[in-house]
């Protein structure tokens, strides 16, 4: 790759973007701007005609937009969009309102990414042709800090959380009760500043009044990577079908037992090594964690051999992706 193959993020550059510009050797170009993303299209126009080949991170959707108007009147680069459910996949008006109108755009690319198999059906069903589905990369495991909580290594189950809609945090509530942990002998950490959306407000009230939860609010990444490598398992919270958690690669860098919902993507890359539970079917998630408790060596043996299945899987996608950008 040459210094002109970049990884182009208009918003906050995601992790998955960060990994395969490591991974795979593009320059990384983050704007780090909001809407309207005037920055973001202004120096896109400035920069674009020394870029031979992009990776551009959608969304948002007007970055597609003026990305096409770069490779159109500036400069002609190959153009790879990575396309993240929030592109095409909606949890608000909000994200319908700035991705929905940009979908059509995705013709003028010379490639799109999916990030799962059902992901690639629904890009192929709008009538693209040249798609290739791309696991995420896997973080170094790195050591990371202590956070200042009062935890023991080893004695808790850890949900990383973003706070959003789909998260399921009543059903949460509903199957980890004070009761509940009592009897595992578990704390449950629950990461991630809740105070950013209206929905992290009310359900980390309630939250917070379960005696063994504890919210750490934001953590720096150093601290939340050591909460990965020090708990029990990581425990994922969605409802939607199409998204594979990007907790449960972090969770496989250290080679942690997962918890995670029952989809077919979760499926497709994990197999039968999490243990799995039916989001809003009442004592799934309980049974789920009971099971994970009354076999300790089994969840570790199995934290291993998902970690080596997903190390394989991500590998594999980032020769495949190597390959591509080598082609165009």
């Amino acid at each position: 790759m040459t210094i002109a193959d970049v990884a182009v993020a208009w918003s906050r550059v995601a992790a998955r973007t960060i990994g395969i510009a490591k991974k795979i050797g593009l320059r990384l170009v983050s704007f780090g701007d909001k809407f309207p993303y005037l920055r973001a299209l202004l120096e896109t126009l400035h920069q674009s005609s020394d870029w031979d080949r992009v990776l551009l991170q959608l969304p948002p959707g007007p970055s597609i937009a003026g990305m096409s108007l770069a490779k159109n009147v500036i400069h002609d680069f190959r153009l790879v969009c990575d396309v993240h459910t929030g592109m095409i996949i909606y949890r608000d008006a909000k994200q319908v309102l700035l991705n929905a109108p940009f979908i059509q755009l995705l013709h003028g690319c010379d490639y799109a990414l999916a990030h799962n198999s059902l992901n690639s059906e629904y890009l192929r069903a709008i009538g693209l042709k040249n798609v290739l589905t791309v696991y995420d990369p896997i973080p170094e495991p790195v050591p990371g800090r202590a956070p200042d909580l009062n935890i023991e290594v080893g004695n808790y189950l850890l949900v990383p959380a973003g706070w959003d809609t789909d998260e399921i945090m009543d059903y949460l509530i509903e199957e980890v009760g004070s009761d509940v942990l009592s009897s595992l002998g578990y704390f449950v950490v629950i990461t991630g500043d809740y105070s950013r959306t209206r929905y992290g407000l009310k359900y980390s009230k309630v939250l917070s009044k379960i005696k063994g939860v504890i919210l750490t609010g934001y953590l720096p990444a150093e601290q939340y990577m050591w909460l990965i490598r020090n708990s029990t398992a990581v425990i994922g919270l969605t409802r939607l079908k199409h998204i594979m958690l990007r907790a449960f690669w972090e969770a496989a860098a250290f080679s942690k037992p997962v918890v995670a919902p029952d989809t077919p993507v979760t499926r497709e890359i994990m197999g039968p090594l999490p243990y799995y539970y039916i989001p809003y079917v009442s004592g799934s998630l309980k049974k789920a964690i009971h099971t994970l408790q009354k076999d300790r060596d089994e969840a570790v043996s199995r934290g291993i051999m998902l970690s080596k299945r997903m190390r394989k899987l991500s590998e594999d996608s980032m020769r495949r992706l190597r390959a591509l950008f080598k082609m165009l």
